[in-house]
């Protein structure tokens, strides 16, 4: 808050609104940093009961085994596997892109974070210069972005589907997936669903049956 306000006061100096800074001659308290502690039987009963519980508390591997063994099933299970093994912050989570994973070279690259900021999701640069960073991955992690990836995959081709079932325009569902040609959109999706085949079948039978009959010759048993 001090940097903030200073760094307002100095802009008002040079554009000549204030003689100086007030916010430089200001003597700040030394805050002691927290020294994180385990998660115990006490600590833990402590916190169930009072609501007590320490300013930086971790689990030992045994908790965090536990936890992540609970949620294995969890949709979002890679997005707490991140953060608990390899230390993301929350925003860096959220603003991580699959452009910056490189499962080949089993690393990932910090370069943005989301947040929250008066109502609004804003995406910006992460907290500080030491921030923007390379993650190496293990093997296991590499794994489980896999997982999740081609989760993903399973949901975006159902999406896909489903919208040419439901007979939307074959542009829309291009534009919907970010294609860059729609050949590839046609060549991917239409003949997934046995329905969207049944349905063209059906269709085109309509259209020869339709012109027949306008010529006075219906086809047909």
């Amino acid at each position: 808050m001090h940097a903030t306000l200073r760094t307002a006061l100095n802009a008002a100096v040079r554009a000549r609104l204030i003689p100086v800074n007030p916010a430089n001659g200001a003597e700040l308290p030394h805050p002691r940093r927290p020294h994180p502690v385990v998660w115990t039987a006490g600590r833990t009963a402590r916190w169930q009961q009072a609501g007590e519980r320490p300013a930086v508390a971790v689990w030992t591997e045994q908790q965090l085994a536990t936890f992540l063994t609970g949620i294995a099933q969890d949709r979002r299970y890679a997005a707490w596997w991140l953060p608990a093994l390899r230390g993301l912050r929350r925003g860096e989570l959220a603003g991580l892109r699959w452009t910056d994973v490189d499962l080949q070279a089993a690393e990932l690259t910090v370069t943005q974070q989301r947040v929250h900021a008066d109502g609004q999701v804003v995406v910006g640069p992460p907290k500080s210069a030491a921030s923007y960073r390379v993650v190496a991955l293990d093997a296991e992690t590499v794994l489980v972005l896999t997982r999740h990836r081609e989760r993903q995959e399973d949901l975006r081709h159902g999406a896909a589907t489903l919208a040419l079932a439901a007979r939307t325009d074959l542009k829309v569902v291009q534009a919907m997936l970010g294609h860059a040609s729609i050949v590839l959109t046609a060549d991917t999706y239409v003949s997934v669903l046995p329905e969207v085949a049944h349905e063209a079948a059906l269709e085109t039978a309509r259209l020869v049956l339709k012109a027949a009959s306008a010529l006075g010759r219906p086809l047909g048993g």
